[in-house]
């Protein structure tokens, strides 16, 4: 096959209870790789994805083990179907983990207790009830920082952590200083403002000292260089060294989320076909709000899975 693609992998936020249960009926992949994940973590993850609650499904330490072992089964659904292989892969925010893994660069249970830790330090970094998370939807990017500088202060942090798409930003920090930034976006014409449900300020520097603390779990595992491309979050450049490696996902924890550069980036090589392997479609949206011309799958379902294959094999 000669087109090229880009994989991408979503993040937290992607979730929904019973998001596999078609894929479940039909492939024994989903089943083999969240028992897999349970038996690694003492956790029945299936149990929690088919009947949880929404509340115990949105809790960050459920979660991140949550997305990466349906983005892992849902790849391996793919390689079992298919021996196309992308020219690079992506991941947002946890996605990256995701990405990493199916480019042969961290082994799957070393993945799983990677993000279960970087999890429970998220959780802990802030008291719980202080952090909070808003999408600024409408503003550019420049508008928004320049509102987080000013609502911040010396104690409370705000600030613009997800570039997601041209007219997209996702801001952190302090819950008064987030819902100050809402207000003055709404001001300067923002069309949508969105408290986002979580309590954990990702991507901000509140998350510093727990960067500090995660990246002594790297000396416990051994990372590869990756068998194919991994852009990565925080500079949307690809690393190819384990030292890099480390380096990227360490500062992805207080850095912001570059997704505009990523996927600029991959299309500056040459690549208009992005493969969404996850649940949900959230990537794919911001997709084409960063460029309408480019074509995407997202490869949550059978359903879709087979028009994702049957488009790019001929």
């Amino acid at each position: 096959m000669s087109v090229k693609t880009a994989f991408i992998f979503p993040g937290q936020g992607s979730q929904s209870i019973g998001m596999l249960k078609e894929f479940s009926c039909e492939y024994k992949q989903i089943r083999e790789t969240f028992n897999e994940a349970s038996g690694v973590l003492s956790k029945d993850l299936y149990s929690l994805l088919s009947k949880g609650s929404a509340n115990e499904l949105n809790k960050t330490t459920n979660t991140q083990p949550l997305v990466l072992a349906a983005s892992i089964a849902i790849w391996r659904i793919w390689t079992e179907l298919s021996d196309h292989v992308p020219t690079v892969m992506a991941g947002h925010s946890l996605g990256e983990y995701s990405a990493l893994v199916c480019a042969g660069a961290i082994p799957f249970k070393n993945a799983l207790n990677l993000v279960s830790t970087r999890a429970k330090l998220m959780e802990c970094a802030v008291p719980d009830g202080q952090g909070a998370m808003a999408a600024i939807i409408g503003l550019d990017a420049k508008k928004v920082a320049a509102l987080c500088r000013r609502a911040k202060t010396k104690k409370n942090v705000v600030e613009a952590v997800n570039f997601n798409a041209p007219m997209q930003t996702v801001i952190a920090g302090i819950k008064p200083q987030v819902q100050q930034v809402i207000d003055e976006a709404k001001k300067q014409g923002a069309y949508k403002c969105l408290m986002l449900a979580v309590s954990v300020p990702s991507h901000s520097s509140l998350m510093q000292e727990a960067a500090t603390e995660f990246a002594k779990e790297f000396q416990k595992i051994k990372i590869q260089s990756p068998k194919i491309k991994v852009l990565h979050n925080f500079d949307a450049q690809a690393h190819n060294k384990p030292k890099g490696i480390v380096e990227a996902l360490t500062k992805q924890l207080y850095m912001p989320v570059r997704w505009v550069d990523v996927v600029r980036n991959i299309t500056a090589d040459g690549i208009e076909h992005f493969v969404e392997i996850g649940p949900g479609n959230v990537l794919s949206s911001l997709i084409k709000r960063i460029d309408k011309s480019l074509t995407t799958f997202s490869v949550n379902n059978p359903h879709n899975l087979n028009n994702a294959l049957e488009e790019l094999m001929t």
